[in-house]
């Protein structure tokens, strides 16, 4: 595992601090669309641009999770 790795988790969970609402959602679709792009212009994509997207899709998803899990009291 790689910094890069690790930056692109935390770059999808820092997703959740963006403002709820349609901006929230065009931020994370952004994101995974621009961690998708490699995975598409390849004829075959590599082991780490699989592990890059796959690290940002499980960082949008925790902060979704983390996100979620707060209630207003």
């Amino acid at each position: 595992m790689g910094a890069s790795y690790g930056f692109n988790a935390v770059l999808g969970a820092l997703t959740a601090a963006v403002p709820r609402g349609p901006l929230r959602l065009a931020a994370r679709a952004t994101l995974l669309a621009l961690g998708a792009r490699p995975l598409l212009n390849k004829d075959r994509p590599t082991f780490t641009d699989v592990g890059h997207f796959a690290a940002l899709a499980l960082g949008v998803g925790l902060g979704s999770a983390l996100v979620g899990g707060r209630r207003a009291v």
